[in-house]
């Protein structure tokens, strides 16, 4: 919890919130796979540090799916699907990170 909260700079009712919600997130490790997934995230969307901040603070769940089943699937089909280049996947997503959540 506290990696996390220093990673994204979040206060201490951010975190409060998201791990009262979303409990098992406190069963991730920052050394197996939190880490891994934030930086997928930041990379693949081209996201700043309080971009990434913002979109977990809306979704936190996303932290617990697959990046490479899960996830990436799902962007490479809104983006061909949409016709959409990087920067507007990016933007689609901050606006609407709950869709990472739908099936496709």
């Amino acid at each position: 919890v506290d990696w996390l909260r220093e990673r994204l700079e979040l206060k201490e009712n951010e975190i409060k919130k998201i791990t009262q919600r979303h409990p098992d997130i406190l069963d991730l490790r920052p050394d197996t796979n939190l880490a891994a997934k934030l930086d997928y995230f930041q990379t693949r969307l081209l996201l700043d540090d309080e971009s990434l901040r913002k979109i977990i603070l809306r979704n936190p769940q996303i932290l617990r799916r697959n990046t490479l089943d899960g996830i990436e699937p799902k962007l490479k089909w809104l983006q061909k699907r949409l016709d959409l280049d990087d920067e507007a996947l990016s933007k689609m997503i901050q606006r609407f990170p709950a869709i990472l959540e739908n099936s496709i």
